[in-house]
């Protein structure tokens, strides 16, 4: 069995959040969005930006 220390768990519990609050990109999260927007890539372009800019609004990306 492997030990994984306390930042490691902490790390992982993040990406957990991260995942189940939509903040991860997965496959299914942009199938649901291109069919949202039916292909119109300025409306998913815009979508991604306003997201992008709430999330650095609440300090969760760091340029």
């Amino acid at each position: 069995m492997h030990n994984i220390t306390n930042k490691q768990y902490e790390e992982y519990q993040q990406y957990l959040y991260d995942k189940e609050h939509s903040r991860i990109i997965t496959p299914d999260f942009v199938r649901f969005l291109v069919h949202a927007y039916n292909y119109d890539p300025e409306a998913i372009g815009k979508q991604i930006l306003e997201y992008y800019g709430k999330y650095q609004a609440e300090g969760y990306y760091k340029d």
